[in-house]
Formats: structure tokens, sequence, C-alpha cells
């Protein structure tokens, strides 16, 4: 994807290859445990994940090392990078976990 040039319109250019999703000028890096949490909420659209279900697909069996409040730190950080570009937002769903919710723009998805 050439990223030299702005990107137009009302839409999120996803890179997933790159994890990157771009706006305009505005491109928002995620690392890759960033990239699998909200790649795995993607999936899970309308339906909320579990802190436990995201923990396992990520990082593999349940482990004491890896708490759900592991997830919450990752998540509030990719809330910031969605939050930059209007992405869409990650709701928390009490009791459950959380959910991945469309913002106004939408979302394009474009692999080099």
């Amino acid at each position: 994807m050439d990223y030299s040039k702005p990107r137009r319109g009302n839409a999120v250019y996803v890179d997933r290859k790159g994890r990157k999703m771009i706006s305009g000028h505005n491109v928002q890096l995620f690392t890759p445990h960033e990239w699998a949490i909200l790649s795995s909420l993607w999936g899970a659209m309308p339906r909320a994940a579990k802190r436990e279900d995201l923990i396992r697909a990520i990082w593999g069996e349940f482990e004491a090392e890896r708490t759900t409040r592991t997830v919450d730190v990752h998540v509030a950080s990719i809330r910031k990078k969605l939050s930059a570009i209007d992405a869409g937002s990650i709701d928390s769903v009490y009791g459950v976990g959380y959910r991945y919710v469309l913002g106004r723009k939408k979302l394009v998805f474009e692999d080099d």
C-alpha cells in the first residue's frame, strides 16, 4: 500500500500484513498482540469476546502469568489508536469481555 498519498473519503484503510490503519494523513501502527486482539474482535462481531478466550487465542492456554488484565492493558492502547483515526471503538461488555463497534467511517481492508 502506498502511504505517501493521503487516503481520501470517509473510510479507514486497513493493511492487515503491515498491522496498520490509515485515515487521511494519519497512520496508526499496532503491535502484534494489539493486532491479534483487534482481529479477534473483528472476527467475533457483533458478539463480544471473552477475555479468557482472547488470551487462549493469542498467547495459548490460560496461564497464571497471563491475567485478564493483560488484555485490558492492550485494549486501552488499541482504543487510543482507533480514536485517533475515528475507526470505531471497543466496548466493554460487563461480565463478558469486549466487543468491536463500527464507527462512522467505513473499514476498507487492503492487503499488499
